[in-house]
């Protein structure tokens, strides 16, 4: 996560500041639910945003999801919840089992995602980094039109979900289901020493084109 943050701060000329005229401040959330739910509400408390956009790198699930392609959500799920029937898989009892992005966000971000393969669908999360092909399949099982997989953005969506906040997810795909094992692992790590920077361009592309108010 380090990495990721400095890459986007380098993008953006620092923390916080103004592009395109619009304010922006930038929260690194640390790795995993808790810490994304928990630096969000904290942040939402403190800045009181018009939006909250999560930037950062997500394994495919798709096979047409292709290495450093760029993801948008259209809604965020949970792969390891179970709080029991009636609940949906996925579901945190007396939430919905899917959080729905902003739309006019998502349309903002396929738009600032130029020059680079753009994919729009649901991303899952879950506090685990898969590499299993066998625990690869059984998400794609539970949960068969996912595209990504993360261990942030439904802890986030959530979050802003309870305070009324619009929220999009843009993730570039570190790692994909055609490496398996050892190798998937191998491509995340490398996705970091060599382009995590040049990825996250299309963080700056969104701030920049996005209107003054939603």
């Amino acid at each position: 996560m380090d990495a990721e943050f400095d890459a986007v701060c380098s993008l953006l000329g620092g923390e916080a500041g103004v592009r395109g005229g619009n304010e922006f401040r930038v929260m690194r959330s640390g790795i995993g639910k808790v810490n994304a739910a928990s630096r969000c509400t904290e942040f939402i408390l403190r800045e009181s945003p018009d939006c909250i956009i999560s930037s950062g790198c997500a394994g495919g699930l798709d096979p047409s999801v292709g290495l450093l392609d760029a993801v948008v959500a259209d809604e965020c799920c949970y792969h390891d919840v179970w709080c029991g029937e009636p609940n949906a898989p996925g579901q945190v009892q007396g939430m919905p089992q899917r959080f729905i992005c902003d739309r006019r966000l998502r349309s903002l971000a396929v738009s600032a995602a130029k020059g680079m393969r753009v994919h729009t669908g649901p991303v899952c999360s879950g506090d685990r980094f898969c590499t299993d092909p066998r625990e690869i399949d059984a998400i794609r099982t539970l949960l068969p039109d996912a595209i990504a997989i993360d261990m942030e953005s439904c802890a986030l969506a959530q979050v802003c979900y309870m305070y009324g906040v619009p929220f999009v997810s843009v993730r570039i795909i570190s790692d994909t289901v055609a490496a398996e094992g050892k190798d998937r692992f191998a491509q995340y790590k490398d996705f970091w020493s060599d382009v995590a920077g040049k990825s996250f361009a299309v963080l700056e592309s969104l701030i920049c084109t996005m209107p003054h108010s939603l």
